[in-house]
């Protein structure tokens, strides 16, 4: 029996580091996805802001979305691919509020649909405007 070790194709470091990369920044990405679902379906007197203010919760919204919408730069290199998720994103935000309305102490908000919305056109803006800053310099 011949050893054939040699002959077999092996990925080179530079290839396994990548792929480590996208793997760990997808994987963050949709740990953030699923606690964006759990925070959303729990009862209200489970969750306590760090911040409270009037109209706190829009805030948090836009952020959270936006940021979802930023970290995919990470893995999803097409604009087409970061307008799709966008829509998902906005699509996911509408169906939670709709479930909320079956969770103790949470309510169903057309503001939260709007912020949702808003992070994640805030969070395509700045990848695009960070996309053609980009082109400009090389």
């Amino acid at each position: 029996m011949i050893n054939n070790r040699k002959s077999e194709k092996q990925m080179p470091q530079w290839k396994k580091n990548v792929f480590l990369t996208f793997s760990l920044r997808s994987l963050f990405w949709s740990f953030l996805l699923i606690m964006l679902i759990y925070l959303s379906i729990q009862p209200s007197s489970r969750l306590t802001p760090p911040f409270v203010f009037i109209h706190s919760d829009k805030l948090y919204h836009g952020l959270y979305y936006g940021i979802l919408v930023y970290l995919s730069k990470g893995f999803l290199k097409s604009s087409w691919e970061r307008i799709i998720l966008g829509l998902f994103l906005v699509i996911l935000g509408v169906l939670l509020e709709f479930a909320q309305q079956a969770v103790p102490g949470r309510f169903f908000s057309y503001g939260d649909i709007m912020a949702n919305i808003s992070g994640v056109f805030l969070g395509l803006v700045f990848l695009f405007w960070i996309g053609i800053k980009g082109q400009c310099k090389g």
